[in-house]
């Protein structure tokens, strides 16, 4: 699970969570767990959820009965291990570390 700025930074990232947890699940955890720092929106700003995330103030899911393109968001494969969560979360630090001090604006 991951939370992107309005200047496409990463604010906060949950990788490899027990495997193969719904999205909805991990959400509800974050929120749950304080000490995992979740970052929630700022007054009169909301996050995008996705379907089966809980309805509540400033978090907004998609409408009932609009059709999305699931298939373009389809999840890869599960970490095999630590080294691949570590990966994911390097990866993270590196693209903002290029989006805070990058001149070009890809």
């Amino acid at each position: 699970m991951a939370v992107c700025d309005f200047n496409m930074c990463f604010t906060f990232v949950w990788a490899g969570w027990e495997g193969v947890s719904h999205d909805a699940r991990t959400f509800v955890e974050a929120l749950r767990r304080p000490h995992l720092g979740f970052s929630h929106p700022i007054k009169e700003k909301y996050y995008l959820v996705d379907y089966g995330c809980p309805q509540t103030k400033r978090y907004l899911g998609p409408y009932n009965g609009e059709r999305y393109h699931l298939p373009d968001f389809l999840r890869g494969s599960e970490p095999r291990g630590m080294k691949e969560v570590k990966i994911v979360v390097a990866s993270v630090a590196l693209h903002n570390f290029i989006r805070i001090h990058s001149k070009t604006d890809f």
